[in-house]
């Protein structure tokens, strides 16, 4: 598929009518499932497909809309980075939407996230509440992982008081001191 005015686009998915975050299934599809085999479950919202065909090496990097967790929600149930950005950050347009709902994207690195930022982000004169451009988001990444040595972390897997599976919890712990082993 090609726009007229861009680049071939790299694929469409399809996404639940209103933006619905649980889409388990739908008559006419199947259910979008996270392509990890560990994960055993729907790879979450909206965003659902771009998340599967970055997690499943379709795309490098997949866009999405959130307002209420539809790029973080299959971001975490198909183990990719995602980031929801300040709202005008992505500038929309021509015509603005939602004002609750925020552009962003999901990709299998944090450092592919970043070079997204320093294209995509910046002032349009089609959107009035766009952000003024702000760039070196991947330059700065180099910078704030020395500024992380020696730092200290609590890990709370239970976050004071919610009630969690015994294996979730050691599984959290088990990434946490593998984390911390290679800082």
């Amino acid at each position: 598929m090609r726009r007229r005015d861009g680049p071939p686009s790299g694929a469409h998915t399809v996404r639940p009518c209103f933006s619905s975050w649980t889409p388990h299934s739908w008559a006419r599809l199947r259910t979008i499932r996270s392509p990890r085999p560990e994960l055993d479950h729907s790879a979450g919202g909206s965003s659902a497909g771009a998340a599967a065909a970055v997690a499943g090496g379709l795309l490098t990097i997949g866009s999405g809309g959130d307002g209420g967790g539809s790029i973080r929600i299959p971001a975490a149930f198909c183990g990719l980075p995602g980031l929801k950005a300040t709202y005008g950050r992505y500038p929309n347009g021509p015509v603005v939407g939602s004002l609750t709902a925020v552009l962003g994207c999901l990709s299998r690195s944090v450092r592919d996230i970043a070079r997204w930022l320093d294209v995509c982000n910046g002032h349009h004169v089609t959107d009035p509440y766009s952000l003024p451009r702000v760039t070196g988001w991947e330059r700065g990444l180099a910078a704030d992982i020395g500024a992380l040595a020696g730092k200290r972390v609590a890990i709370a897997p239970d976050l004071g008081n919610a009630v969690v599976h015994s294996a979730l919890e050691a599984r959290v712990r088990e990434h946490a001191a593998a984390l911390a082993a290679d800082a």
